[in-house]
């Protein structure tokens, strides 16, 4: 029998069990510096994005970039890298887990190493639900 979403009621959300939990997630120490790291390095990544695209525009038009900018380049252009290759590597394992493998790929590109932590440890961005049999007719 199919479920509709008149059977879905609050409760009928399977939640992992503890030692599921305890597995995926990290502990809560962990998630209170987990969490601000994580929105440093989208905003961090977006800037670094925004100077290789400002260096691009400038080389398009002649134009050249402040000298106290190349060394920060190479930098940036590093860390670019980096987060690339974390977010390939998080393809790779969310594809062979079964998930979604392009949106792990972003996440952890933009969240850098705490992002491929988080897809290596499986942690999934999805409720299961079970349908309550007492309601269906």
């Amino acid at each position: 029998m199919k479920v509709s979403p008149t059977h879905l009621k609050p409760g009928n959300f399977v939640h992992q069990t503890t030692a599921e939990s305890e597995r995926a997630q990290p502990s809560s120490s962990w998630a209170v510096v987990f969490t601000p790291v994580k929105w440093l390095s989208c905003g961090l990544i977006t800037l670094a994005l925004g100077l290789i695209l400002w260096q691009l525009y400038a080389m398009a038009n002649q134009a050249s970039l402040p000298s106290v900018l190349v060394p920060i380049l190479w930098i940036v252009k590093l860390a670019v890298l980096a987060h690339g290759i974390e977010g390939l590597a998080a393809v790779v394992v969310a594809y062979r887990q079964g998930d979604n493998a392009i949106a792990a790929g972003i996440y952890t590109f933009f969240t850098g190493t705490i992002g491929l932590y988080e897809t290596l440890q499986g942690m999934t961005r999805t409720l299961k639900i079970r349908p309550n049999i007492d309601d269906m007719e």
